[in-house]
């Protein structure tokens, strides 16, 4: 099963790390975390689901709280 990590980027330091790591896990790929705004939905495909954004005094950017307050995963059909 492949792997995600979501990532948001103000100055290019979060998305370096984010493509770090995914360079160092197999089947690993980064996607923008806005492409979140409009369908929060995480798809099951994945296997592991990585998030990557800075933080400024211990908090994330609003958006990212946004977000994160707003996802959750597709139901998988192995759980009916």
């Amino acid at each position: 099963m492949p792997n995600v990590i979501y990532c948001y980027s103000g100055t290019g330091n979060s998305l370096a790390a984010a493509r770090l790591v995914a360079g160092k896990l197999p089947n690993t790929e980064g996607i923008s975390m806005l492409s979140l705004r409009d369908n929060s939905m995480i798809p099951t495909a994945y296997e592991r689901v990585g998030f990557s954004f800075p933080t400024c005094f211990g908090h994330p950017p609003k958006i990212v709280s946004q977000i994160g307050k707003s996802l959750y995963l597709e139901e998988s059909y192995n759980s009916k």
